[in-house]
């Protein structure tokens, strides 16, 4: 996938202005959709920017079928998790 330019790393504030928004931008101008977005640990530090990012997340293009991969941190293990990333959408609420 990463040599097909399938897999895009983003690092930026997912609050502000362009990262999310031009990613979107990319995809869409291809014809396609996110399939699975990797959060990392981005919700450790989004919460003070919570409009903004449900407002970039919003922007994606994405389908019934598009997933984050979200990771939390409990009692030690890293537990990670699938969301979907539509019902995130009409609810602004991650978990």
């Amino acid at each position: 996938m990463h040599g097909r330019n399938l897999i895009v790393p983003l690092v930026d504030d997912f609050g502000g202005p362009k990262t999310l928004r031009m990613a979107g931008q990319y995809v869409r101008d291809h014809g396609a959709i996110v399939n699975v977005f990797y959060l990392s640990n981005v919700e450790d530090y989004i919460r003070p920017v919570m409009s903004a990012w449900v407002r970039n997340v919003n922007s994606l293009p994405v389908d019934d079928s598009s997933l984050f991969i979200r990771c939390s941190l409990q009692e030690n293990f890293l537990q990670p998790w699938l969301g979907s990333i539509t019902g995130f959408m009409c609810t602004g609420n991650l978990h």
